[in-house]
């Protein structure tokens, strides 16, 4: 039997593994020593029965499957011995013996004729059909694995491990055994027992030979001496203790999604024990000191990596930095620019705007050149990885592993952290521990942003609020311009939208309530705007209620029965307040539209007004986005980011009506009468009424504002 793969490893210095993220049960390798006297006893005692199944490959057998018709693989017999082989690259290939048992013990040898290094040999067991079934594979550079097909999907129970149990001598046989009892399974090549596993996937099935090629075809495998022994006939085995205990365990473990497997990777270092308590007071420690940089991405100053390569579009949009990966299977990343580090710790909002669940995001630190450094990556389905790219070889340090610390709600952010100080490596997710690991490939060097997409392109992913702390002497002098001083007034966005940036996920799942708070909020806001308000404005004339202040480049004019706000210049944002509103809770409204300038400017509601550096701004653009940010101590936080939506009419010219509830903490955003986000805030709780506009990195912008509507909902 043959399936195609997607390619193994796609080798390019921005190109990354396609993998699927799930969990999977521990499993524990041994550590090398052969089994206990007592265990090896009970196999010599149990191979001196006749095998209920067994074949020497002398002649042909017909009970065995063979296939020679394919042109990209074949199933043979020839010298005495079964051979499969795979002409092309990216295939699995295997062939089903006449036996089929629930509990046994199974043993095969195997020679390498033909073919790389980076292949794999081994046994099918329990296959209920093609499309299920376990694989237990070695390599013929050190390494073993244990899969399982289920449902046509490929998943690593055991990922690529190294073993001295191999002989890698040329023309060496290796035998190769699975002992299935149960739930139980052992591995183990030339009697010794490299990894104790517990799955109930399967509970009974076929046995068959196979192999697997990768980047390159050409595998050939010789088979001989196959041998089984039903348990249910002979009896099961005692397993020692020391077997299923004395061992190193490692779970939960990588689900590539495309292929049966991992490229083996380099000799895996000694996890050590995760102290979480430890890790995050010295985490409290390093962020009592001020950072060495931090990064808002305001403006694009040069700092970081930034470009279009045709797969990848990195820039400075919407207040972060945006990395658009555009093609399937590719990585792409920013580097900070000439400043390097070892010791270090790093952290960063990561959010998933667009694109497939699988998409990959994080940090790279460490990075020498763009074939060798670190990667700690999350995926929007809930999992973490850390990996080393070594002369543009992927290395897995930390395989792919579930965690309950990363939010997987759509258009969530997550703040990812490395710690790193000689060779012991720290990953956070949202301040909780998800793992550590010690390695020593690379001691210092710059860090990075990075998206990885996988069978599926055309992912965009926000990167905001980047701190590094530098822990070391290692930091090397940066060439990076000083930013800016601005004036306290104004905003420094970033670039505008990522062009052709599709919509973003539809926002997180309000909790199972009898009435979602979106319903109550549009509910609420009928309630109101049934009564008068409290106040008013046609805009007709300027009669003092609203604030024109005199201010470098932005003007407010009354003009064609409109209030305008026009900003000639780049990274500005201006606005104006009412002057009779201190309010609280209120309901407001007001059209809007924009007149000129770039689409992917910003323009709303400022409300609950402190002071120049304390405010909210309910801001959207003409090509149909909206955002929530809040303004503390001249910070700006995205409470809600820049997110697509339909209520909006797009275009130069298109009006909108722009709402905003605020009652308590609650705030909804309206457009159009629908609503966009409710959500929580208590870090303003009352303030004055404005109306903004801001450009990013292209000025011209004009926008004009009319019908506002205030109802003050004090004691309502």
């Amino acid at each position: 039997m043959t399936r195609r793969l997607i390619s193994h490893w796609l080798i390019s210095c921005l190109l990354l593994l396609a993998l699927a993220l799930q969990a999977a049960p521990a499993f524990a390798q041994t550590d090398g020593d052969t089994p206990s006297d007592d265990f090896t006893a009970q196999l010599d005692a149990l191979r001196a029965n006749a095998p209920t199944v067994s074949e020497s490959f002398r002649v042909p057998n017909a009970d065995w499957e063979t296939d020679t018709e394919s042109t990209n693989s074949f199933i043979r017999f020839g010298d005495r011995t079964y051979q499969v082989g795979a002409t092309d690259p990216e295939l699995f290939v295997w062939g089903i013996s006449p036996a089929e048992a629930a509990n046994f013990y199974v043993e095969s040898y195997a020679e390498k004729l033909a073919g790389p290094a980076n292949s794999e040999y081994g046994v099918v067991f329990r296959q209920v059909d093609t499309d299920n079934f376990y694989a237990f594979m070695a390599s013929a550079d050190g390494y073993f694995v244990l899969h399982a097909l289920v449902g046509n999907e490929w998943t690593d129970l055991v990922p690529w491990t190294a073993t001295d149990a191999l002989d890698l001598s040329d023309g060496a046989s290796n035998l190769l055994a699975v002992y299935a009892d149960g739930p139980t399974l052992l591995l183990l090549i030339n009697d010794t027992v490299v990894a104790h596993f517990e799955d109930e996937t399967f509970a009974a099935g076929a046995i068959g030979l196979a192999v697997g090629s990768y980047d390159e075809g050409g595998v050939e495998i010789a088979f001989d001496d196959f041998a089984l022994w039903d348990l249910d006939e002979f009896g099961a085995l005692e397993i020692p203790p020391s077997l299923l205990n004395d061992i190193v365990v490692v779970a939960p473990t990588e689900v590539p999604s495309d292929m049966p497997t991992d490229e083996p990777s380099a000799e895996p270092t000694n996890e050590p024990p995760v102290d979480s308590a430890a890790i995050l007071n010295r985490v409290d420690t390093v962020r009592e000191e001020s950072a060495t940089l931090s990064e808002d991405f305001r403006r694009d100053t040069g700092a970081w990596a930034m470009g279009d390569d045709g797969s990848s579009t990195i820039e400075v949009a919407r207040r972060a930095l945006s990395i658009h990966v555009i093609d399937e299977n590719w990585l792409g990343w920013s580097t900070l620019q000439d400043v390097q580090a070892g010791d270090l710790f790093i952290e960063g909002d990561f959010r998933l705007d667009n694109g497939p669940t699988d998409t990959e995001m994080g940090i790279i630190f460490r990075y020498q050149d763009d074939l060798n450094f670190y990667f700690f990556a999350i995926s929007g389905e809930g999992s973490y990885s850390l990996w080393r790219l070594v002369d543009n070889s992927w290395e897995s340090v930390v395989p792919w592993t579930d965690s309950d610390a990363v939010d997987v709600s759509a258009g969530a952010t997550n703040r990812l952290s490395v710690l790193a100080e000689g060779d012991t490596i720290s990953l956070l997710v949202n301040d909780q521990v998800v793992g550590a690991a010690q390695d020593s490939t690379f001691a210092s060097g710059l860090v990075g942003l990075a998206v990885g997409t996988f069978d599926t392109g055309d992912a965009t992913v926000y990167v905001d609020n980047v701190d590094l702390w530098a822990l070391s002497e290692v930091m090397v002098a940066a060439t990076t311009p000083e930013p800016e001083i601005t004036p306290e007034s104004e905003i420094t966005p970033a670039a505008e939208a990522t062009p052709e940036a599709e919509a973003t996920p539809e926002a997180e799942a309000t909790p199972q309530v009898e009435t979602p708070p979106s319903a109550l909020a549009a509910e609420r806001a009928v309630t109101v705007r049934a009564s008068a308000p409290t106040i008013t404005s046609d805009f007709r004339r300027d009669d003092g209620t609203w604030s024109i202040d005199a201010e470098e480049g932005a003007t407010h004019t009354y003009a064609r029965r409109a209030f305008h706000i026009a900003v000639d210049r780049d990274d500005w944002v201006s606005w104006t307040r009412n002057l009779e509103i201190d309010a609280a809770d209120f309901l407001v409204e007001v059209d809007t539209g924009q007149v000129a300038g770039p689409l992917g400017a910003e323009y709303g509601v400022v409300f609950r007004y402190v002071d120049d550096n304390n405010l909210y701004l309910y801001a959207i653009s003409a090509d149909g986005y909206y955002s929530l940010f809040k303004r503390q101590a001249g910070q700006w936080t995205p409470l809600a980011p820049w997110t697509a939506s339909d209520a909006l009419n797009t275009g130069e010219g298109a009006l909108n009506r722009l709402g905003v509830l605020a009652e308590g903490t609650s705030i909804t955003l309206f457009a159009n009468e629908a609503v966009l986000t409710t959500l929580s805030d208590d870090t303003f709780a009352g303030g004055q009424i404005g109306l903004a506009a801001g450009t990013f990195t292209e000025a011209g912008l004009e926008v004009s504002f009319d019908n506002f509507s205030f109802w003050d909902l004090a004691g309502n």
